[in-house]
Order: structure tokens, then sequence, then C-alpha cells
């Protein structure tokens, strides 16, 4: 059976996903799918940039707000679930719009990867291993720097874990059009510093203070970007000023380990402008 139509919107963090998915989604008669691996979590709002309320209400969106800070989260039970909502969405007649900046998220569910059972021992030996380690481990079990970066210790692991990240096929799952926000890099280091700064104005700090002190700092939601870089201010060991410049830095390069996997992607259809992302969506829908 063939399957319904899905739109993914990829791109880096502060692109400007989140304004055009609900243009597309309401000119086409769509829901949303977050592929985000900090959106799912409860009460962390203003630090992952969640959809707000009222956009929420324009346009449905689907795996928000889905587990507590202190839970775990992972590329299988996202893929999961958004199999799921994407088949739901089909079926009631609707496009599909899977949107965010996780790439491992995203590929799981495009290109069907399958993923390895769970070992908490595993986990445990690989998380004490070097990087230069964990990438040894990484080839004599197939995976390469073409599927996962190299450079990142934490994703490696957790491809090493899950025995690989595997795609059951090469190309890209059927009636799917892959869209890319491409910004220009001047561009997008403004966006972000405006983005930033209008987090800190909404609440950020009061925010990330209430999370920590109800989960601590060890909960895998708090080793997020705009949270893990709090704890030394809160412990009185960094001043608001360097924090700042700590929330900076780390977003600038989590947004360049994003470009490098997307990057990657051939499949991707680049797009700089929202009206370029009408015409394709348009066309991909009528044939």
């Amino acid at each position: 059976m063939a399957s319904g139509p899905l739109v993914v919107i990829a791109g880096q963090t502060a692109s400007g996903k989140t304004a055009l998915a609900i243009r597309l989604a309401q000119s086409f008669n769509g829901e949303i799918v977050c592929a985000d691996s900090r959106t799912v979590y409860r009460y962390m709002d203003i630090g992952t940039a969640k959809p707000s309320k009222s956009e929420q209400e324009q346009i449905s969106h689907h795996l928000l707000d889905i587990v507590d800070p202190d839970e775990k989260f992972n590329a299988v039970e996202m893929k999961k679930i958004a199999d799921k909502a994407i088949e739901d969405i089909n079926s009631r007649g609707k496009t599909a719009f899977l949107v965010g900046g996780t790439g491992l998220f995203i590929s799981a569910v495009i290109y069907n990867f399958r993923f390895g059972p769970k070992d908490d021992s595993l986990r445990s030996r690989l998380d004490n291993l070097s990087l230069s380690e964990l990438q040894e481990e990484a080839r004599k079990i197939g995976i390469s720097d073409n599927d996962i970066s190299f450079d990142n210790k934490r994703h490696l692991a957790r491809a090493v874990e899950r025995g690989g990240m595997v795609k059951d096929e090469k190309r890209l799952r059927d009636n799917c059009l892959f869209i890319g926000i491409n910004q220009e890099t001047e561009e997008l280091k403004k966006r972000m510093k405006s983005r930033l700064e209008n987090m800190l104005e909404s609440g950020l700090e009061n925010e990330v203070r209430r999370l920590a002190e109800k989960y601590g700092w060890s909960a895998p939601g708090m080793n997020a970007i705009c949270y893990k870089e709090w704890e030394g201010y809160f412990a009185g060991e960094q001043s608001l000023e360097k924090t700042k410049q700590k929330l900076y830095k780390d977003t600038w390069h989590y947004a360049k380990r994003q470009k490098t996997w997307f990057k990657r992607d051939k499949n991707i259809h680049w797009v700089t402008s929202g009206d370029e992302a009408v015409r394709l969506v348009q066309q991909f829908l009528i044939q």
C-alpha cells in the first residue's frame, strides 16, 4: 500500500523551521510532527524554542511534551511514535509535515532505520571509551562517517550501542519531499542572537532554575543546550555574562553540527525563502 504524503522541513537551529512549517501546514491541509530531541520534554518551553500555544492552536502538533525531563527518550521511541502519527494524519486525508533539527530523529523515520536492542552494561562500557576507541567500535559494525558525525562522542556511543543505525533501504521513503532551509551564516548568527535574547527576556533563567530544583542537573532533559550552561551560574561559579556567552557558543556549535549532518544528505531540496518551499510542496502534492 502506498504511503501518504510526507513533507520534511529540516534546518539549523533558529533557521525558521517552525514559521515555515506552520505556513505550509496551513496552506496544504497539514499537521506537524516534531522531530526535535528537546521539545519532547514537558516544561522545557523557553529554552527549546517550542512552538507557542497560539502556534499550536493554529496547527495540530504531534510529539510535543510527551516525556518529563528526568525520562530518557531516543530515536527508537521517536520513530515508533512518529510513524503512528504520520499514519494517523494521512488516514484523515491530511499532509504530514515532519519538522525539526535533530538529524537522527528525521533520518530514523524517512530512511526507516532499524535499531539494535538496548543493553545497560554495554552503554556503561561504551561511555567509558575514548573517542578513538568508539570510532574503532563503530567501524567494526559497519557504521561510517557518512552515517553519523565521528566527532560526536555521545551520538557515536549511542549508535554503537544500538548495533548501528542501518538503513533498510538507501532510498528515501515513498511519497516524501525533503526540504532544507538554507540560511546565510551571518543571517543565522543574527537570528540566533536575537532568539537567545528573547529567551532571556521571556524568563529562561527562571525556567531553568525551576527545572534544576525539581529534576536535578543529571536529568536527561537538563543536558540540553540552553539548560546545561546554567549549572555553573546557579552554583555561583560563573557570571551571568559568562553564561550568556556559553549559551551562544554552544548554540552555534550545535548549528554547525546540524549543518554537517544535513549537508551530507543528497535528497534535500534546499530553499532560501518560504515562497520556494510553497512551490516545491505544491508540485509535490499535485504530481
